[in-house]
């Protein structure tokens, strides 16, 4: 027998594994039958029926749908607990689901669209769509939800993002996760999403896009204001002669192109970004180690050019790709990809939202993310103003982070951390060469019911009248778009 593990993976599954990364949970590949786990998870390529007989011995994650049929399944039985019915689980509907993604994988079509949890034999299946490489590459025209399920459409703010939604995955496998380690007697260990000794962490994100030195210097003003550290993505053709202006210790320098554009020619993708590393550094001697498209976008196209920068970068951070969510690597040629969230106060502008519908927006999406001990990255450009939005937010979290409930951070402290918690090994804290010390901890319960606000259920559904969005959606083709 070799050494056990808490987590077997049966099948290597690229959407899985990096699941079990975010989470940072100690899990091997398991090679034959014999192999020995706490849990058996069995990932929606799995297809060898071998592995049933492993299953009815411990219990088991199936996201394949082969113990469903094997096990002449029912959602009738006593024993199955229907979980979207948890307060829990419905808090994680808060996110934009396009359409799409409710099918379900056909290995899963037995499963009902859902998650149920087989106590007698101890058995969670998954049949919610899970993550595929096809879908990696898509987006769409998302509305965001907004205070109440019945808040009318016409204050929703709206944007392209991927389309795969990788958060929701990564919080239904925590869930059964969780289940599954207490049926094995023994807690869920996992690394901690921070650093010992830090609760949660705020970053603020600025596009810097056609910004004049005014408005560039008017923000920073504000950030120093609040002491809030800043990373800027910049689009330097627009600041051509004055790129100096961002040299400040409490700046990150991030590149964004020297045109705004994000459509051409890989050739010509590449160039404009690898221009716009060369003159920030030319002008500023500064080393920017992060990267984003302009208008978020992510497709196989801007895959093959990052992939052509051959590490250049450290990070890469488009909401195309993902958003509000924890990073990943898309795969290994790539940077890692640090998800923000997408909407930022000039996403207003198209909408006939108030200063307080914008105000309570990003007040609700910080509460939440500080509920759900998660990082939350604010998006914002130097032309937008809202500095009332601006000093609600920061002076919340300035008051949290003069108690110590949260730290404010740049985005290449975030993905360098990230990066050193990624090679921590299972059970050890210390990393050579890093500041940072990796806490692990138990989780030996469910999460506990939240209340309130936060157990609304806010599916997608699509606005009364969609002109204002499809407006939204031609011009975003057209690459006309005010950011």
């Amino acid at each position: 027998m070799s050494v056990k593990n808490q987590f077997g993976l049966t099948r290597h599954h690229q959407g899985v594994v990096m699941i079990l990364q975010q989470l940072g949970v100690d899990w091997t590949l398991l090679g034959t039958l014999d192999s020995a786990c706490d849990v058996l998870l069995l990932p929606p390529n799995e297809t060898d029926r071998q592995w049933i007989d492993v299953a009815r011995s411990i219990p088991t994650i199936d996201l394949s749908g082969l113990l469903a049929s094997a096990q002449g399944f029912s959602t009738c039985s006593k024993s199955v607990k229907y979980l979207l019915d948890t307060p829990w689980l419905q808090t994680l509907w808060d996110v934009p689901i396009h359409p799409l993604t409710v099918r379900t994988f056909p290995k899963g079509q037995s499963l009902q669209k859902s998650i149920w949890v087989d106590v007698n034999r101890q058995t969670c299946h998954v049949g919610l769509p899970f993550w595929t490489t096809s879908q990696q590459h898509t987006s769409w025209m998302a509305m965001m939800p907004m205070g109440t399920s019945s808040s009318p459409t016409s204050i929703r703010p709206t944007e392209r993002i991927h389309q795969t939604p990788y958060s929701l995955m990564r919080h239904v496998l925590h869930y059964v996760m969780i289940q599954a380690c207490l049926w094995s007697g023994r807690p869920l260990l996992r690394k901690t999403y921070y650093p010992e000794g830090v609760n949660n962490i705020f970053m603020l994100r600025v596009d810097s896009d056609y910004g004049t030195p005014e408005a560039v210097q008017s923000l920073i003003d504000t950030c120093q204001t609040y002491e809030m550290p800043s990373t800027w993505f910049l689009h330097t053709e627009a600041h051509k002669g004055w790129l100096d202006l961002f040299v400040n210790p409490d700046i990150e320098v991030a590149v964004h192109g020297v045109r705004h554009q994000s459509r051409g020619s890989t050739e010509a993708l590449l160039r404009n970004i690898l221009q716009a590393k060369a003159d920030i550094e030319r002008e500023t001697d500064l080393k920017p180690v992060g990267v984003a498209m302009p208008f978020g976008r992510y497709n196989s196209q801007i895959a093959e050019v990052y992939r052509q920068c051959n590490h250049l970068f450290d990070y890469a951070s488009d909401f195309g790709f993902d958003s509000d969510n924890l990073p990943h690597w898309p795969n290994d040629h790539e940077p890692l990809q640090v998800p923000i969230h997408p909407i930022c106060p000039g996403s207003f502008r198209r909408t006939k939202a108030t200063e307080q519908d914008i105000q309570r927006f990003f007040l609700e999406k910080w509460a939440k993310a500080m509920t759900r001990g998660e990082p939350f990255i604010f998006y914002h450009h130097p032309m937008q103003g809202d500095s009332g939005v601006l000093q609600q937010l920061f002076g919340l979290v300035s008051e949290q982070k003069s108690r110590g409930l949260v730290e404010t951070w740049t985005v290449k402290q975030w993905a360098a951390w990230w990066t050193h918690r990624s090679r921590a090994m299972p059970h050890h804290d210390e990393l050579e060469g890093s500041p940072w010390r990796v806490k692990w901890i138990k989780e030996d319960s469910l999460p506990r019911p939240l209340s309130g606000e936060d157990l609304s259920v806010r599916a997608y559904s699509p606005p009364k009248n969609p002109f204002r969005q499809w407006k939204a959606i031609i011009l975003d083709e057209l690459g006309q778009r005010t950011q």
